[in-house]
């Protein structure tokens, strides 16, 4: 939400929909669950490479295209990777490499 009311900024999440608000009370962590990105793509638990693939190969070329930046800083995360239990998603070592890289040539 820091940039929330920046126009010349677009922020964008891939991640899985079932994540927020792990479990914390309203009392201790109002703010968690709560974020909004310029645009959002929920993913179901357990969603994999095809998916995560699938989402950035649908939804990255209409942004740029759309929005057409003059700087983009992309924070990839490792919280969908298959090992990792707070994430949900699934993504193997490959997939990683695969959407980074997709990414990147985009």
């Amino acid at each position: 939400e820091i940039l929330g009311e920046e126009a010349r900024a677009f922020t964008w999440s891939v991640h899985c929909g079932a994540n927020f608000p792990f479990g914390f009370s309203e009392k201790h962590a109002p703010h968690l669950g709560k974020d909004k990105s310029t645009r959002d793509t929920p993913l179901p638990r357990g969603a994999g490479d095809a998916e995560v693939l699938a989402a950035v190969a649908e939804h990255l070329p209409e942004i740029f295209e759309e929005f057409r930046p003059t700087l983009v800083l992309y924070d990839a995360g490792a919280d969908s990777h298959e090992v990792d239990g707070l994430g949900h998603l699934e993504q193997t070592d490959a997939g990683i490499l695969a959407r980074d890289a997709t990414v990147l040539r985009e």
